[in-house]
């Protein structure tokens, strides 16, 4: 397996995990109940789950405070991250430095493997929150039990929705337009849609041809959410994606000009804040029963080996 590396993007836009952590919002209860129900863990008590790309704990918050007690792994590449994940000390969480491609975890050891917030499961091989095709696909079926289950989670705020989903207010439109057309970074992310390709045949698929989780996968999403917040903190929380954070001296000027222009023309409550409103989208699908990874393979090799 080819070395996984932190893409650039990554480290530009989220070395500062505090600023993400305080500024990037939670996960609604419907939402996260819905995913756990999709992965067979509503009331499997010590389930083992391992959480990739889990940043700063925004998900592994809403895991830890379950009451089955998950005995969670969280991997995260990005140490920033990891400091502000380990200084919220939650109960049952061992985190990990790795990525989508490495996982430390023994194989078959996982009855769920969980990514929240995450770009694709398709991206490129240097990927931070972005996984890399079918290398991932297979390191997440190798870690899993032959019955386990991946699933997937996003907050999709409506100034950050794929564009042909319709936002709940014209400045969140407008708002969603000036975030589309940022300068790209040749890098994947929800609103494209991309992560759907993780479960295509090219993808979805061992280097020796096995199929390595069920499809049709299963998607859902909340009712609408929504928060208030100043126009000074939505800009905060927006300045934690890395589009924005990449903006330098006179681009960044401007884009923000353009975004005061755009929230003036939002409904404004007494106290100066706005309402933000979103969604909360999630899928998941079932290991393929009967098969094993390239990875489980060597591993039963080396088990043979020793034996003998």
């Amino acid at each position: 397996m080819a070395e996984a590396k932190i893409h650039s993007s990554a480290v530009v836009g989220f070395t500062d995990g505090k600023s993400y952590d305080d500024f990037r919002p939670s996960y609604v209860e419907e939402a996260v109940s819905g995913l756990l129900a999709g992965l067979n863990l509503i009331g499997a008590e010590g389930a083992a789950v391992v959480e990739v790309a889990a940043g700063t704990g925004k998900f592994t918050e809403s895991l830890a405070r379950r009451p089955e007690a998950f005995r969670i792994t969280a991997i995260e590449p990005v140490e920033g991250m990891r400091e502000q994940l380990d200084k919220k000390k939650l109960p049952n969480v061992v985190s990990l430095e790795g990525t989508a491609n490495e996982i430390k975890a023994e194989t078959g050891s996982a009855d769920a493997v969980i990514a929240a917030q995450s770009r694709s499961l398709t991206s490129c091989f240097k990927s931070y929150h972005w996984f890399a095709k079918r290398d991932a696909m297979s390191e997440f079926a190798r870690v899993l039990k032959p019955d386990g289950f991946l699933g997937v989670i996003w907050n999709v705020e409506d100034y950050n929705k794929p564009a042909e989903w319709p936002a709940v207010t014209e400045w969140e439109e407008e708002l969603n337009k000036l975030i589309l057309a940022l300068p790209p970074d040749n890098q994947d992310r929800f609103r494209q849609l991309s992560w759907r390709n993780g479960f295509s045949p090219a993808e979805n698929t061992s280097s020796d041809g096995v199929q390595l989780f069920r499809t049709p996968y299963n998607e859902a999403q909340s009712a609408v959410w929504s928060t208030r917040l100043t126009p000074e903190k939505l800009l905060d929380r927006i300045s934690t994606l890395s589009q924005v954070v990449a903006l330098e001296g006179l681009a960044r000027q401007e884009w923000i000009q353009k975004y005061r222009a755009v929230l003036k023309t939002a409904e404004t409550a007494q106290d100066g804040t706005v309402e933000v409103h979103g969604k909360t989208f999630y899928a998941w699908s079932q290991k393929m029963p009967g098969q094993s990874s390239k990875g489980e393979k060597k591993e039963k090799k080396k088990k043979v080996a020793n034996a003998a």
